[in-house]
């Protein structure tokens, strides 16, 4: 079933986006015609706060200290009833390292999911240079995943909203990863264990495990295949799962007339999975993504992944890809695009019988090196779930 509209026609709304944009291109036009190696160096370049502060700190405490820190704040209008989501994430990340072998690291949010306040440890975890000969690293705890072309953190990211994928595979990794370069070839092997695909601290089970190859022959290229088995997930007939978060985090509640989330479930996915399902099962998910960068300005990237699980039922899963391009007009100024799709017939993902795709885009601008601008068009369309129109605008500082 589609989901009801609000009562604002959608040429009104395209009307809208349209002259959203027409400001904002207009707003751009003098960074438009700025070069980026004719821009005076800016008067703020030498603040540094983080730097100046360690600076303050004694010599044995600030020697191999790192610490960042970032907000974000999003708002996002949609042609939906109760369309408007506000999010925000306040994010300290701190690391010491000892005598250039050990590392701990810990990151903490503090997160709002349009109204969904919460506190999360996104990553708590102790890297040893186990090999120095052979750069062999050791990383225990919980810490991102790194699997897909999407970073964890939106200000790891390039564009405004997530893709499809985003919440189609793992974003953390509870467990352990080592990680083994191949000699001079640009191959790296990454070899890992974890508790749960979603990132939770599952510890009923038995672990996942799998093995992540790179490859990187220079700064332009670069290539990962992921591969994991472990426990896994089917509609019913299995064993309750715990969740990250209650669903409907995403500003999305369960429609008891259609009987199905929201699809902004899909929409304000910026979190990781969560997913509608039960333990049973094997899983089998793999996750293939090239990232090419034909010229200096110009990002082209490509991604494919598939989730299956095997049982007594039958098989259970997802599958889906993306396409993406970046594009650097001056040293401040990008323009992005993204077209993605999930299969997720299964329900398991988003709550919902159905294949959704995606197509967006947008800018971003760089006021100052902490200070970053997104602005993003988005259209989704679901063969349950009908069409649906999006503006967003993304505000990021970072120390």
């Amino acid at each position: 079933m589609r989901l009801r509209t609000s009562h604002t026609s959608r040429p009104a709304m395209r009307r809208v986006f349209t002259r959203l944009w027409m400001l904002a291109l207009i707003a751009l036009i003098p960074a438009l015609g700025a070069r980026a190696d004719e821009a005076a160096p800016p008067s703020y370049a030498g603040f540094q706060p983080t730097e100046q502060l360690l600076s303050l700190l004694p010599h044995n405490v600030s020697e191999g200290l790192d610490v960042h820190a970032w907000a974000w704040f999003s708002f996002l209008h949609s042609d939906q009833e109760h369309g408007n989501y506000t999010d925000t994430v306040l994010s300290l990340d701190v690391s010491k390292t000892f005598a250039q072998r050990v590392t701990v690291s810990a990151e903490g949010n503090y997160m709002n999911a349009d109204g969904h306040w919460r506190g999360e440890a996104e990553q708590v975890f102790i890297s040893i240079l186990a090999l120095e000969e052979t750069r062999t690293i050791l990383t225990l705890g919980k810490f991102n995943a790194n699997f897909g072309l999407e970073g964890r953190d939106f200000w790891s990211r390039t564009h405004g909203t997530t893709s499809l994928l985003f919440g189609a595979q793992p974003q953390d990794l509870i467990g352990a990863m080592i990680s083994q370069p191949i000699g001079e070839t640009g191959l790296k092997l990454r070899g890992f264990l974890s508790l749960d695909f979603q990132g939770h601290p599952e510890i009923n089970q038995s672990p996942a495990a799998g093995l992540q190859l790179e490859y990187k022959p220079d700064s332009d290229l670069h290539f990962s295949w992921t591969n994991w088995v472990g426990p896994g997930m089917v509609m019913y007939g299995g064993r309750p799962i715990h969740h990250p978060y209650p669903h409907g985090g995403y500003g999305s509640t369960y429609d008891e007339e259609d009987e199905h989330y929201g699809n902004a479930t899909a929409l304000e996915n910026w979190q990781g999975p969560n997913l509608f399902a039960e333990r049973g099962g094997t899983l089998y998910f793999t996750d293939a993504n090239v990232s090419w960068r034909p010229r200096n300005d110009l990002t082209l990237g490509a991604e494919f992944l598939l989730g299956t699980s095997g049982t007594s039922l039958g098989r259970w899963g997802w599958s889906g890809f993306m396409l993406t391009a970046d594009f650097n007009v001056t040293d401040r100024l990008a323009l992005f695009a993204r077209y993605s799709y999930i299969d997720d017939a299964d329900w398991l993902l988003y709550g919902k019988f159905e294949k959704i795709w995606e197509a967006s885009a947008g800018a971003s601008y760089h006021l100052t090196d902490h200070l970053e601008f997104r602005g993003e068009y988005r259209h989704d369309r679901g063969t349950e779930s009908g069409s649906m129109d999006s503006v967003s605008v993304h505000v990021t500082v970072g120390f």
